[in-house]
C-alpha cells in the first residue's frame, strides 16, 4: 500500500478519534452547548411530526409571525435524525466536528500538502472557540464542511460543481456567499 492509498484509512481514523473524543466531551454534561441548538433540535422534530412548517406560530410579536420562511432548512432537515433528545443533538455536533477533521485532512492530502496529518492536528489545537464552535448543534459547522469541499472543487479545477454545492449551501445556511467570495479569491490568484 503506497502512501497516498493510507490516506483514507487515516481521515477515518481522525474521524473516528476526534468524533469520539468530542462525543466524551458532551457527555459530560446532560445539557447542550449554547441555546440554539434547542430550537434547531425541537424545530427539526416539529418537521418530522408534521413536515415542512410554513407558519412560525410561536413567536407572534416578530417578523417570522408572517411570511416566515426557513432559512436553515437542509440543515433542518439534515438534523431530524438526531432530533429525539439531547444525545441526538450531541452526536450530530461529534458527527459534524469529526467530518470537518477528516475532510480537512482528505484536502490536504490529496492536494500534495506535506505532513497533512501535523497539520490537520494543528488544526484541532488552534483554538478553544473555534472547537466550542463545532460543539454547537448549528449550521456553522455544516458551513465549514461546505467551505472545504469548494475548496477542494476549486483547487481540482471542477468549478462547474462550485453551482450545485452552492444550491445545496444556500439551502444550509445564510453563510452561502463565502463561497463566492472563495471562488472570487481563487478566481483573481489563477488569473
Amino acid at each position: 500500500m503506497t502512501d497516498r492509498q493510507g490516506y483514507p484509512l487515516r481521515a477515518l481514523g481522525i474521524a473516528l478519534v476526534t468524533g469520539l473524543v468530542f462525543f466524551l466531551y458532551h457527555g459530560l454534561t446532560d445539557n447542550l452547548l449554547g441555546v440554539d441548538a434547542y430550537f434547531h433540535l425541537r424545530f427539526s422534530a416539529i418537521m418530522a411530526e408534521q413536515g415542512l412548517v410554513r407558519d412560525f406560530v410561536w413567536l407572534p410579536f416578530t417578523i417570522y409571525a408572517e411570511n416566515f420562511t426557513d432559512d436553515h432548512l437542509l440543515f433542518h432537515l439534515l438534523l431530524i435524525p438526531f432530533s429525539d433528545d439531547l444525545a441526538g443533538g450531541q452526536l450530530y455536533a461529534s458527527l459534524m466536528a469529526a467530518a470537518v477533521f477528516a475532510v480537512f485532512y482528505l484536502l490536504l492530502a490529496h492536494h500534495g500538502i506535506r505532513w497533512p496529518s501535523l497539520w490537520t492536528l494543528g488544526l484541532i489545537l488552534s483554538s478553544s472557540t473555534f472547537l466550542f464552535r463545532l460543539c454547537l448543534v448549528r449550521p456553522p459547522s455544516l458551513s465549514l464542511l461546505f467551505l472545504l469541499i469548494g475548496c477542494w472543487i476549486i483547487l481540482d479545477g471542477r468549478d462547474r460543481w462550485l453551482a450545485p454545492l452552492g444550491l445545496i449551501y444556500a439551502w444550509s445556511y445564510g453563510g452561502f456567499p463565502l463561497l463566492i467570495v472563495q471562488a472570487g479569491v481563487a478566481a483573481a490568484a489563477y488569473a
